[in-house]
């Protein structure tokens, strides 16, 4: 009789192991968010944020790196199965499911740190007024809006463009640029990772203000276990859990940013 449950016991581990539940989960170069760490091994906030929250309804992530437009086209494919840091825009409801928004994060206007005086601008209106070389990142979907808020009589402001937040820092380092639009976490956590922290200064203007979520795929990911997935989240916020991975990943000590 032991040795029948012992097979059938056997018999049945595969298919447990198979039923597990796993998640095709994309991620870029994007610290404090999403980021290799000097071990090689895949962290930052969002990714460790959706790691807590999947092993309490027993699933795990499975990491691709793909670039943001590339893994939004799969995750429409049904290719991959979970996006983190994005929009919920309405055209993108057709083919994802979107969890509860995450943390606020804003795009900030950073100026270069030597700046005259009378360059120094504060609001909207003096950076409307102003004839500062303003930069920002290749592809960013805020380019539209930028331009919109920047918009005044005669010539069109021509912005600056670059591949990364890095080349942004360097550009204003070489005061190629005056001003750039960057995420505020990861400006600061690049910034202070590059030793270039007294190359910008924040201002107070804000070009825009959202919450980003995790997107999963409509065609791979049933709506019960996006529920689920929301219901952790909100238990990692009861618990404290998050307020403690945003103060590691957002506000860690300078020594712990800086390049060997």
């Amino acid at each position: 009789m032991r040795s029948v449950v012992r097979t059938l016991c056997l018999w049945l581990l595969p298919a447990a192991i198979a039923s597990a539940c796993e998640l095709r989960t994309t991620w870029k170069h994007d610290p404090p968010y999403q980021y290799e760490d000097e071990q090689h091994r895949l962290t930052g906030l969002e990714i460790e944020v959706a790691r807590a929250a999947l092993a309490r309804i027993d699933c795990r992530l499975t990491p691709v790196e793909l670039p943001f437009a590339r893994a939004m086209a799969e995750l429409e494919a049904g290719r991959v199965d979970l996006v983190p840091g994005v929009l919920p825009r309405p055209d993108r409801e057709r083919y994802a499911r979107f969890s509860l928004p995450g943390l606020r994060t804003r795009n900030l206007v950073f100026l270069r740190s030597d700046l005259e005086p009378g360059q120094r601008v504060t609001t909207l209106a003096e950076l409307r007024a102003s004839n500062l070389r303003l930069g920002l990142e290749r592809g960013t979907a805020y380019l539209a809006e930028l331009k919109t808020l920047l918009a005044r009589p005669g010539p069109e402001r021509r912005l600056e463009e670059a591949t990364s937040l890095e080349g942004l820092l360097r550009m204003l380092q070489m005061r190629r640029i005056d001003a750039f639009v960057a995420d505020e976490y990861s400006t600061t956590f690049l910034a202070r990772q590059l030793g270039l922290a007294a190359v910008m200064q924040a201002t107070p203007i804000v070009i825009d203000d959202d919450a980003p979520v995790f997107a999963f795929s409509r065609q791979q990911v049933k709506p019960e276990l996006v529920e689920r997935f929301n219901a952790a989240l909100q238990a990692l916020q009861r618990d404290g859990t998050l307020k403690r991975l945003e103060t590691q990943f957002l506000h860690p000590p300078l020594a712990a940013q800086r390049r060997p």
